[in-house]
């Protein structure tokens, strides 16, 4: 049997001023939406930040599995709003976009797993009422909160590997998912991080006899001055697995489930980092972790998170195009500025 969820603290007379309960030194009471692993690694995170409390969740395996925590379960989204200050949205990408523009609109911080919105005008809206009601608005996968990107990333800035030639990213998932509106918006995100928006993409897929979405998809951006970059995504598969392996003049580095490997020639060993002692799970609670304490320090800031929505815009733009070009068979689409 869970507690029953609580409206306590809550303003019953307005809901725009919710973001505004928040001071004084108390926590943030941040609920979380959705369900699924990923919902539960956020709320855990939560749960452990000396900043924020937990008020509540919308799903029961969730509280089960923060069951020492005593958490809450609200009915739904609505009564869930009802009792925090902000909420953080995690699930099944329909549900989750939906509770995203529900919860801006009453008022209330976001941080959200990737995409923010299905379309590039979609993110621009929810940005735009997140600026007017000076609410915090996030998205919880963005590359400079994991361990192997911020060690590849410094890798690349500390120099020494010689110019950059290509990079390959494979995600692979056990659950089914869509893989470019699922799984490509994590991984783009990352590679635009490490070397800006392309000037070309393009995209195919592929699905198993039987199968009326892609199992798999291959997106191969392109650079001026010839650096190319393939993400390779598949769904439904045996293993978890998430690699980047970049290629340089110097040789290559590789980071695999949070752990990065240099096989490089660098002159200077100094910038040769040493091995991350993580492995996926353990990488992506310190991620999920380090995405919270950011979010909850921009919501009582005012300050932007890493992973703000001009990111976020980037990698629907990306997808969108993705999609355009499967539709037209694969060709290469123009990447216009922004």
């Amino acid at each position: 049997m869970h507690a029953p969820f609580s409206r306590d603290g809550a303003d019953p007379a307005s809901d725009a001023g919710a973001a505004r309960l928040w001071g004084g030194g108390q926590p943030l009471r941040l609920g979380v939406a959705g369900a699924g692993p990923r919902a539960a690694e956020l709320a855990a995170a939560v749960a452990d930040c000396p900043d924020a409390r937990l008020a509540g969740v919308t799903d029961g395996a969730v509280a089960r599995e923060l069951g020492a925590f005593g958490v809450a379960v609200a009915p739904d989204l609505d009564e869930l709003l009802d009792g925090v200050d902000a909420v953080v949205v995690a699930g099944r990408l329909d549900e989750r976009l939906d509770a995203i523009g529900r919860a801006l609109e009453r008022g209330r911080h976001v941080l959200a797993a990737s995409p923010l919105a299905r379309t590039s005008a979609g993110v621009r809206a929810h940005a735009a009422r997140a600026r007017e009601r000076g609410l915090a608005l996030g998205f919880a996968d963005a590359p400079r909160y994991d361990d192997g990107h911020q060690a590849l990333r410094a890798r690349v800035r500390a120099g020494g590997l010689g110019a950059l030639r290509t990079l390959e990213t494979v995600r692979a998932t056990r659950d089914p998912a869509d893989v470019l509106w699922e799984l490509a918006p994590r991984e783009l995100a990352a590679v635009v991080e490490l070397r800006g928006v392309p000037d070309s993409i393009s995209a195919q897929a592929a699905a198993n006899r039987g199968d009326d979405a892609p199992t798999t998809a291959t997106l191969v951006l392109r650079w001026s001055g010839g650096f190319v970059a393939r993400v390779v995504l598949k769904q439904g598969q045996l293993v978890e697995l998430r690699r980047t392996s970049l290629v340089a003049r110097r040789g290559t580095v590789v980071c695999e489930d949070g752990v990065v490997s240099d096989w490089s020639e660098d002159p200077d060993p100094a910038r040769v980092p040493a091995p991350l002692p993580a492995g996926a799970p353990a990488s992506r609670a310190r991620e999920s972790a380090r995405a919270v304490a950011d979010f909850v320090e921009c919501a009582g800031s005012g300050a932007e998170p890493l992973g703000d929505p001009r990111a976020a815009l980037d990698v629907v733009r990306l997808v969108e195009l993705a999609a355009a070009s499967l539709a037209r068979g694969g060709e290469a689409v123009p990447v216009p500025a922004s």
